[in-house]
């Protein structure tokens, strides 16, 4: 049974650019079929997934292409140690060509052949080429540095990794000159410096390409891994503000916001209870609640039945 997938890494039980990997999981879908699938269901499956574990961990999605029948499962990642992010890893070439490059299916040939060839030169990853073109990393994309310049796959010839896109949107940023291109095979021996992208690496610096080295401390190389971090520990987490309020209550483990009455009170809370799950000034609240009492009068009976239902904080 032919299948798309995607992995995404979760931190402190939140998925890490979610909606990145949706829409890439979508993409592909839309590849075979014209009709896009249920993306709402299934991010909140991944949520409530990724709301059970607070330890880093990676969630994968496999997805059916034919009927969409999916399954989600925790997996661990294959996280590069410390030393790997300082000293860089060994890559090996490997003639391969992606056929459907925005497309993420599962090939457990590819797989297979691939695993056993890089087991063979003893590297870290394999770094596909065709024809004497790079293309992209087993499992991740490819940047190179040479001139001043950061130097990546064109968009059409390789899978668009999510890690890769904010890497690109951090090199913007930053005023890092950018082209994308077809880099040659004979190019490989001229580059200055390299590095991988991918969900579990974030940015990982090559230290050797079929034995030619490069530099794995050059100042491109350390901003972009700098940005990368604060990104992906301190922003990328927060939850998207277009979510329905269903979704964000999703994110925060299940648990539905609640109104209650305030101890910052005039008389019973309400109007600064209210003003606390709206996020609004209480005195806003309590002028609006004066007017609308002074029109009618029915304010007032509004207010003393709010105090009868709204619970206090301590009586919850």
């Amino acid at each position: 049974m032919e299948k798309i997938y995607e992995v995404l890494r979760v931190l402190e039980g939140k998925p890490v650019f979610l909606k990145e990997h949706l829409d890439r999981l979508q993409n592909s879908w839309l590849f075979y079929h014209s009709e896009p699938m249920d993306s709402k269901t299934l991010k909140k499956e991944i949520l409530a997934l990724a709301s059970q574990g607070l330890d880093p961990h990676n969630i994968r999605i496999e997805v059916e292409i034919e009927g969409g029948a999916y399954l989600l499962t925790r997996v661990e990642g294959a996280y590069p140690s410390q030393e790997m992010k300082e000293k860089g890893v060994d890559l090996a070439t490997y003639k391969h060509m992606r056929h459907n490059p925005q497309v993420k299916a599962i090939d457990p040939l590819l797989n297979e052949r691939a695993q056993a060839f890089r087991q063979e030169k003893g590297v870290y990853s394999l770094l596909y080429v065709y024809e004497g073109e790079v293309g992209e990393c087993q499992r991740a994309n490819i940047f190179f540095i040479r001139d001043g310049v950061l130097i990546t796959a064109r968009d059409e010839d390789v899978l668009l990794g999510v890690t890769r896109q904010k890497v690109l949107e951090i090199a913007q940023d930053l005023n890092l000159p950018l082209v994308k291109r077809i880099v040659r095979q004979e190019e490989l021996f001229t580059m200055e410096a390299a590095f991988m992208t991918g969900t579990s690496i974030h940015i990982l610096p090559v230290r050797k390409i079929d034995g030619f080295a490069y530099n794995v401390e050059h100042p491109f190389l350390e901003k972009l891994s700098r940005e990368m971090d604060r990104q992906f520990y301190e922003e990328e987490r927060v939850v998207e503000s277009e979510d329905t309020q269903e979704e964000k209550d999703f994110e925060r483990g299940g648990q539905m916001k609640k109104l209650y009455r305030s101890d910052d009170a005039k008389l019973a809370g309400v109007c600064g209870g209210l003003g606390e799950y709206l996020q609004v000034d209480p005195n806003v609240i309590r002028i609006l609640w004066i007017i609308f009492a002074a029109m009618g009068g029915s304010g007032i009976l509004a207010y003393l039945l709010a105090a009868l239902i709204i619970p206090k904080r301590n009586e919850s």
